[in-house]
């Protein structure tokens, strides 16, 4: 089975390899007869690379330590449920993963009528680097990562799944990710294909059902990775700009910027360059994230270096933003200029554009930097925290103000709406005055939440409008900018405004802090699945009255002596409370970590209506009564 397994991912990539070189032949002579051949060529690919996952993903739930992999990541004690989520806990499962998304994404492509419209040169060269890209994966699966190496001693047991990823956040959040790496293998290509081919440059809508839903898995996995930051680790935040996190979110910030510039560029036929270099450099630094955490260059709690991942990884990074450059610049587009005023809705969207792509250029130069002070350091120097935040905050908070008054003004110049605008903005200084005397005084904080409020406001104010509420880009654009507002104001106030304390406490002690009391009721021991807990009873309560019990836990898992700490939290759109034990010596809770972290949750709530709305792509489109100039 093992070695059958290895050869399916052998012929894949072989198959891959002929069809990329076939294509390139075929560009070369200006023939198109390939076409029917390269997609048959590429049910086989997906065809085997589905057979060769659900065997990986067989031999995880019926624990077949004959696998390596399957040995590295479960055990008899581990459920089924996290049985199947190791497929994607290590590099070589990862990767499977990786690869599948990109085939079953191609496949789906090739039977949509968008595709078979395109030009049949258009198709040569897509499948050129389609299969190019595949190859590449399959051939990092078959000789630096294989996901099929037999153990020639099979263990009674596998050494486990690592606690931390024992959770639901982690469960889903590798897959969300892999999701949105692999769906924007799709627009990457056809912009290429298209500029190899001097074709059209109709892409950018073509992929527009690719590029959104890429999208919105990419946001939804850095969200639910932050939340599993917040609820797992126990250090009460849920960013720490760790490379790995970083490596996330980097591809995100140049997303963001192509779906803006995208936008301008449908509208006005302006950008088509940079528009190619975007999405393709989306495509790029979701490599250059893999890179990150896979090749060991920079030190990460996250990071998970060897298997010579990391030179194969970097030669394909620097020959695809060869491949992007080239592709930009011999593009057959014709020269167009944007004409508008800078206090226009157009002049608005580039500068939000370039924020993005300031936000995304200053975290890379930062995770990277340790890489880049070798070249006048003896040894890696990193940035803190700190950096990231001095930097980043005020790019986030200009975000926020330009969120809330673009969609007042009009495309070309000037106010659209003076009323829409004022409201707005008076909303927004009516709340970060009432948010003043309640006690926010830094100012970016300030500056943020009123900007929030006011995108609120401006949001309901739009949809109040009949004449918007049937149009898909107004949901897609502005139901997504009131995501983004509400996690603007839970990010403003959580950060800088959360509240900890520590303290030593044993079983009838009572303390007091931020205004509430705690008081540690009992210790209770129990024992399910394997793990065994020590759960601590927390009762707290505010001017007499009970608010609620929180239950943190120490979890010792089978083959780890190491307790592990579970967060508890009683939830509140307003202060929720959190805690965590490091320590318990004789029912003594040494310390007990409490917290209180004001407006957290429209953070994740935010990021939910972010990660749903551009699905509204899908809806079926209802007939325009008029056009709406709201409509972004």
């Amino acid at each position: 089975m093992h070695f059958l397994m290895e050869m399916a991912l052998v012929l894949s990539m072989f198959v891959s390899l002929v069809a990329a070189a076939w294509g390139c032949l075929n560009i070369w002579k200006g023939q198109t007869d390939s076409i029917k051949w390269l997609e048959r060529g590429q049910l086989l690919v997906i065809s085997l690379v589905i057979f060769s996952s659900i065997i990986l993903l067989c031999a995880l739930i019926t624990r077949d330590f004959s696998f390596k992999y399957v040995a590295d990541y479960t055990s008899l004690e581990l459920s089924n449920f996290y049985a199947v989520t190791a497929f994607w806990a290590g590099r070589p499962g990862s990767l499977l993963f990786w690869l599948l998304v990109i085939t079953v994404g191609g496949t789906i492509f090739l039977g949509t009528k968008k595709y078979s419209d395109l030009p049949e040169e258009t198709k040569v060269a897509y499948w050129m680097l389609y299969f190019a890209i595949q190859a590449f994966f399959l051939f990092i699966l078959t000789n630096a990562s294989p996901p099929f190496t037999q153990l020639a001693n099979i263990p009674a047991d596998g050494t486990g799944l690592n606690p931390l990823l024992q959770n639901p956040g982690m469960a889903f959040h590798p897959p969300l990710l892999f999701f949105g790496y692999g769906l924007f293998t799709v627009p990457a290509c056809l912009s290429i294909a298209m500029a190899i081919t001097k074709g059209e440059d109709s892409w950018m809508k073509l992929t527009r059902g690719w590029v959104l839903p890429a999208w919105s898995f990419l946001s939804a996995g850095i969200v639910l990775g932050a939340w599993w930051a917040y609820m797992e680790l126990g250090w009460g935040g849920y960013w720490a700009w760790d490379p790995v996190e970083n490596a996330s979110i980097i591809p995100w910030f140049v997303a963001t910027a192509y779906l803006h510039t995208s936008i301008l560029g449908q509208r006005y036929g302006v950008f088509k360059r940079i528009n190619i270099v975007l999405v393709n450099l989306t495509f790029l630094m979701c490599v250059v994230g893999t890179y990150i955490v896979r090749s060991g260059i920079i030190a990460s709690v996250h990071a998970f270096g060897g298997g010579g991942v990391g030179g194969l990884l970097l030669a394909f990074i620097l020959f695809y933003l060869f491949l992007t450059l080239s592709a930009s610049f011999f593009a057959n587009v014709k020269k167009s200029r944007l004409e508008a005023n800078a206090f226009s809705r157009q002049g608005l969207l580039v500068v939000t554009v370039w924020v993005f792509i300031a936000l995304g250029t200053v975290i890379f130069l930062g995770t990277m930097w340790p890489v880049i002070s070798l070249g006048w350091e003896t040894n890696p120097v990193g940035v803190t925290a700190g950096f990231y935040n001095t930097v980043t905050m005020p790019l986030f908070t200009l975000i926020g103000l330009l969120l809330l008054i673009c969609p007042w003004f009009s495309w070309n110049e000037g106010i659209q709406d003076k009323n829409g605008l004022a409201v707005s903005v008076f909303t927004a200084l009516c709340l970060s005055g009432a948010a003043w005397f309640g006690g926010i005084r830094m100012i970016l904080p300030l500056i943020a939440f009123g900007s929030g409020a006011g995108i609120i406001a401006s949001t309901i104010m739009l949809a109040l409008r009949n004449k918007t509420l049937s149009s898909k880009r107004f949901w897609i654009a502005h139901g997504t900018h009131l995501g983004v507002a509400l996690m603007i104001i839970g990010v403003a106030i959580s950060g800088p405004y959360a509240t900890t304390q520590q303290v030593a406490i044993s079983e009838g002690q009572t303390f007091s802090f931020s205004g509430y009391e705690f008081t540690y009721k009992e210790l209770t021991a129990s024992k399910r699945h394997g793990i065994a807990s020590k759960m601590a009873n927390i009762v707290v309560s505010k001017n007499g009255q009970e608010v609620g019990i929180l239950k943190p836990e120490q979890l010792t898992f089978p083959g780890n002596d190491h307790p592990h700490s579970e967060v508890s939290t009683i939830f509140s759109f307003g202060r929720e409370l959190y805690a965590t034990i490091h320590d318990i010596k004789n029912g003594r809770l040494e310390p007990l970590t409490v917290s209180v972290h004001p407006l957290v949750n429209w953070i994740w709530v935010g990021g939910t209506l972010v990660t749903l709305f551009p699905f509204v792509v899908f809806f079926p489109a209802r007939k325009k009564k008029s056009h709406s100039p709201d409509a972004q």
